[in-house]
């Protein structure tokens, strides 16, 4: 029973070094874009339309870099990709990544550059760590009465 008592105890206190602050709260654009869901069908389309579709049909803002848009034109980006309910992040990377480009958030936009241009770019990105630097209490246990010559090992 005292074991029982303990553990309940060990847990509230523990729940208790997280009733301070809320997590930060995530960007918007970003939860938006791990939450809602697309599909689309494009054929041989070019970027400046796969980027128009998607800026209608989403109302997301996206920007795309000069250089992106230069490489588009010299290689005659013709963009083929079939989707159906996946989400929108994710669509965007499997869009725009098989040709060189990446997709970042910043500012409420969203910004496509040729991978060697962001290579560069440094991003900042907030994570909550609170939890991994919460101090569990120790609590002693209960004494399970073991001999102190019973060949199990001590770590005290």
């Amino acid at each position: 029973m005292r074991g029982i008592a303990c553990t309940v105890l060990s847990f509230a206190l523990f729940a208790a070094c997280y009733a301070g602050d809320p997590a930060p709260a995530a960007d918007p654009l970003t939860v938006r874009m791990e939450t809602e869901r697309i599909s689309f069908d494009f054929k041989d389309a070019g970027l400046n339309g796969v980027v128009e579709w998607l800026t209608t049909e989403t109302g997301l803002k996206i920007r795309v870099s000069e250089a992106a848009r230069q490489r588009a034109l010299d290689k005659k980006l013709k963009i083929t990709a079939r989707l159906k309910d996946v989400k929108l992040a994710a669509a965007l990377r499997l869009l725009f990544e098989n040709h060189g480009m990446v997709m970042l958030v910043e500012d409420g936009w969203v910004r496509l550059r040729l991978r060697d241009e962001a290579a560069g770019t440094k991003v900042t990105r907030r994570i909550d760590v609170r939890e991994l630097l919460a101090t569990v209490p120790d609590f002693e246990g209960p004494d399970v009465g073991l001999p102190e010559d019973s060949g199990c090992p001590s770590f005290g």
